[in-house]
């Protein structure tokens, strides 16, 4: 689906390898954490133009904790609307008129806030105008269940592409 969407309007998508060598399971909600993914990756390609990019990576931070961000190239929210767009039925008028046919309820990004509170992790949303937005869930070390350190000829993508 999102990998469709993306095709249609000229977004390249990329999955990052997995930082640090290494592959972890999340003690949590697996249908919550893919909705997370699913919203925020929806969001990059619906608010990026044609010929921009996606970038999802998983990793695993200093403190021990997992971080799942997604990274766009694509229009950007006014850093006066952060906070309005993470409120249920907050968006951003203004990006909404520039992408009208896909306008959606306002609701993801608060779902998205939600479910990674649910986790006790954060959700950090960073963006600026005319060059993209950084979404980034930080899922606390303790709901890590295992580190498991690969080798660099068992790396696989996060996710793979059509």
């Amino acid at each position: 689906m999102l990998e469709t969407m993306a095709r249609t309007k000229n977004v390249r998508l990329f999955y990052k390898e997995i930082s640090r060598d290494a592959v972890f399971d999340i003690f949590g909600d697996e249908t919550a954490i893919k909705r997370i993914l699913t919203n925020l990756l929806s969001n990059a390609i619906k608010f990026t133009e044609s010929g921009g990019i996606v970038t999802c990576s998983i990793s695993v931070n200093d403190n021990g904790d997992a971080e799942l961000s997604i990274k766009d190239t694509g229009i950007g929210i006014p850093e006066d609307k952060i906070e309005h767009v993470l409120s249920p039925f907050g968006q951003d008028t203004d990006a909404q008129v520039m992408v009208k046919s896909e306008a959606g309820t306002g609701l993801g990004l608060s779902i998205v806030k939600q479910l990674a509170d649910m986790h006790g992790g954060e959700f950090i949303l960073e963006s600026k105008v005319g060059v993209g937005t950084s979404a980034t869930i930080v899922i606390p070390k303790n709901r890590i269940i295992e580190v498991k350190r690969i080798k660099p000829e068992q790396s696989t993508k996060i996710l793979r592409t059509a």
